[in-house]
């Protein structure tokens, strides 16, 4: 009913928010036999995103398994990215923002291709909320995994708003990773 998936959702969401390790929320799904799992990460160049895209490459995964990663620029992103510039020995610096996420997304996707998986890298620009539950729709993704927040959160206990939302909204299960203590 209803009234029972609002409880549901609002005891999943206070564990996810409240829990100090890592968190699943799953959401079943019925699928074929010889469906090809479908994996979004969302990546933003956090020590929780790597640690993410850590927790993924650690378990065994069927072959067929596809990867989407997932970089979605906003202000926030710019600002920490332009941040860590250094204009005056760079005079080129601020050309182009997709430049340094280009590496991170390269480097990550080079350790999922050796693993043999299929793996995409993909930039978005937006708002990262509406932009990841966009596409993991879109793809028909079985499984977003997310750092419990971002780098703008700091030390912070509480689970970033990003990660929030996701967890709430999202069609499919989601994987709230934390930072191992």
């Amino acid at each position: 009913t209803p009234l029972e998936k609002f409880f549901l959702g609002s005891v999943s969401h206070k564990v996810a928010a409240e829990a100090c390790c890592s968190v699943r929320v799953v959401r079943p799904r019925v699928r074929p036999t010889d469906h090809r799992a479908r994996i979004l990460i969302g990546l933003d160049g956090s020590d929780y995103s790597q640690r993410a895209a850590e927790e993924v490459l650690q378990r065994r995964w069927n072959p067929a398994t596809h990867v989407d990663l997932v970089t979605v620029i906003d202000s926030s992103l710019k600002s920490r990215v332009l941040g860590k510039a250094q204009p005056f020995e760079n005079p080129h610096a601020f050309d182009r923002i997709e430049d340094p996420i280009q590496s991170l997304l390269e480097a990550t996707r080079e350790k999922f291709a050796r693993q043999g998986l299929s793996v995409q890298s993909h930039i978005f620009e937006g708002d990262p909320k509406r932009t990841l539950l966009h596409y993991a729709a879109d793809w028909n993704v079985d499984c977003i995994f997310l750092g419990a927040r971002g780098s703008e959160h700091g030390q912070r206990l509480y689970l970033g708003t990003l990660a929030s939302a996701v967890c709430t909204r999202a069609h499919c299960t989601v994987e709230i990773v934390r930072a191992v203590a």
